[in-house]
């Protein structure tokens, strides 16, 4: 399978075998973890990892769909306890606020309005560039917004 045709619907099952946000008595809400949930970060990271660098396509999945925001920052904090699964949240969190980094996105990048539509004689790396920036912005303001996150990840 090429890595342009992302299996989405596998993507979806490691983001959904995560884990969800649950309601205690008091009304706080706690992040429990999916009985596979260390598999499936680790799939996660795998997905990332193999990445192709032309499309980024599971990182702008992941982005679109907010995955930091609703489910490793839930889980860091609520799980803090874990050091197994704190690390591993942490690594999926540096994958995907990473600068973008690759120079010919950077590059492309200017070959964009500000709309995202193509100028003329443009790369088509600047598109699947401006994309992939705009899932990092997505996670890193869920990350930057996450005041307890950022403290747990002080006590370690």
């Amino acid at each position: 399978m090429a890595q342009a045709e992302l299996d989405e619907d596998d993507l979806m099952m490691c983001v959904s075998g995560l884990g969800s946000a649950q309601k205690i008595d008091d009304g706080e809400q706690i992040y429990v973890p999916g009985e596979e949930c260390l598999a499936c970060l680790n799939d996660l990271q795998r997905y990332l990892r193999r990445d192709s660098p032309k499309e980024m396509a599971a990182h702008i999945k992941l982005g679109k769909w907010s995955v930091a925001k609703t489910h490793l920052l839930p889980m860091l904090i609520s799980q803090a306890h874990d050091q197994k699964l704190v690390f591993n949240v942490l690594k999926l969190l540096v994958k995907l606020t990473m600068p973008v980094g690759h120079e010919q996105f950077s590059e492309d990048m200017r070959d964009v309005d500000e709309k995202g539509k193509k100028k003329k004689g443009q790369n088509p790396l600047a598109v699947v560039g401006r994309n992939l920036q705009g899932a990092i912005d997505t996670h890193r303001e869920a990350f930057s917004a996450c005041t307890k996150g950022v403290r747990v990840i002080m006590r370690i």
